[in-house]
């Protein structure tokens, strides 16, 4: 699964967490893809999904409702011809902690994700941003569960992860992306 940080912050040194070059050395460090300075561009409707597909470009899909995220998947694997998640990546928060409750208490001094204004657009009164998936934010097994079902709602191949350095802390965040990245995903198969 590949693995792209997005730092939301502008570029340049972020207090107590270093500048996007600190992050970028520690995330290639740990194997992830890279570090993203700006978001790019989120897609949510059918028609746009649609447009993508037919022309072969990737989508990020930002959170969103399993049953329309799962919609929007499908669409795109059915236009493109292409395998069901490939080049359909998913925005999310990431935050892992030694237990749910210090990660909850970490993530609840973030900005609460770029994606804040689509969880208060979901029309499913349900929906529970923890138990599905739309943030990857808790303990390793809490995550690991998500991440999981994440995949198997969506069989996602690539996940990008909004991480909060100037807000978190380096050692706080540092810890959240080794325990990701040599506990959560070598235990979803992954290496």
């Amino acid at each position: 699964m590949k693995i792209s940080l997005l730092r939301p912050a502008p570029p340049g040194p972020s207090p107590g967490a270093g500048g996007l070059e600190d992050l970028d050395t520690l995330a290639r460090a740990l194997g992830y893809a890279g570090v993203l300075g700006a978001p790019p561009e989120t897609v949510s409707s059918e028609p746009e999904v649609r447009r993508r597909a037919a022309a072969g470009r990737p989508v990020l899909l930002p959170p969103l409702a399993p049953d329309r995220e799962r919609r929007l998947v499908a669409l795109y694997a059915a236009v493109s011809g292409r395998p069901t998640g490939e080049r359909v990546a998913h925005l999310r928060d990431l935050l892992v902690a030694d237990s749910d409750e210090e990660a909850l208490a970490l993530w609840s001094g973030t900005g609460l994700c770029g994606g804040r204004p689509w969880f208060e657009d979901a029309t499913d009164a349900d929906l529970n941003v923890f138990e599905d998936s739309l943030v990857l934010v808790g303990s390793v097994a809490t995550v690991r569960r998500q991440l999981a079902a994440l995949r198997a709602r969506t069989a996602a191949r690539e996940v990008v992860a909004w991480v909060y350095p100037g807000r978190v802390g380096r050692r706080a965040l540092a810890h959240s992306l080794a325990l990701f990245a040599s506990r959560v995903l070598p235990g979803l198969g992954e290496a």
